[in-house]
């Protein structure tokens, strides 16, 4: 199994020690001349065009990790434009996301007082993407983070 990871994803420790806990190898892209020929491997520093983490060996399986509402928030407000982007290359090449919040809180008890969207209003937004693009949102307490990206990439999108 390779295992792309975004460059730009954030806070993600938690996630590359289960991958080595579970005895994948990291690889820096930067430093790798050729990943295609090697297997049990997380690449680093690498860019995802579609997601945050994806399987190499199965490509159209995307893993898109929010540490919690806040930042899904920002999804669905501000970077609505850049994330509209990504979800339309994920509906040209045909692929499946799985949208993976890191937190148990349900989204109906989410506020936020400096954001100007709700809780309601962000729900709307969920079920509208999963009826236009092929993607499911599942949510996790962050220690099962990396078996829960794992088991998807392995599985081929399935939560």
């Amino acid at each position: 199994m390779r295992i792309k990871v975004d460059n730009r994803e954030k806070e993600n420790s938690h996630i590359l020690k289960y991958f080595n806990s579970i005895g994948l190898t990291m690889v820096d892209k930067t430093k790798a001349k050729d990943v295609r020929n090697l297997e049990n491997v997380y690449i680093i520093n690498d860019l995802c065009s579609i997601g945050d983490y994806c399987n190499l060996d199965k490509p159209n399986v995307f893993v898109e990790r929010k540490a919690h509402w806040n930042e899904f928030a920002g999804n669905c407000g501000r970077n609505h434009a850049r994330f509209k982007r990504e979800l339309e290359r994920l509906d040209e090449c045909g692929g499946r996301m799985i949208i993976l919040i890191e937190t148990m809180q349900p989204l109906s008890t989410w506020k936020n007082n400096r954001m100007k969207i709700t809780s309601s209003v962000m729900q709307k937004i969920m079920d509208a993407w999963k009826q236009k693009h092929n993607i499911d949102f599942i949510q996790c307490k962050r220690e099962d983070a990396g078996a829960i990206i794992h088991q998807i990439l392995i599985e081929g999108g399935k939560p």
